[in-house]
């Protein structure tokens, strides 16, 4: 926590951003970071879950193949 901090005070300092773009950079990030780790994460567990279920003769004839 302490080197994102760090980070995104020496953008501004050396006027690289301005303090607008490294906040929304720190939004944007956050939000990608919930999506990924949470809302993907569940989708792959519930897959995951469905496949385990199933014998070998449903996942190799199924419809979509």
């Amino acid at each position: 926590m302490m080197f994102i901090a760090t980070m995104a005070f020496s953008r501004i300092y050396n006027g690289v951003h301005t303090y607008n773009q490294v906040l929304s950079g720190l939004v944007w990030g956050f939000v990608i970071y919930y999506t990924f780790c949470h809302v993907i994460y569940y989708e792959i567990c519930r897959f995951m879950n469905n496949v385990k279920s199933k014998g070998a003769t449903n996942l190799y004839w199924n419809m979509f193949t």
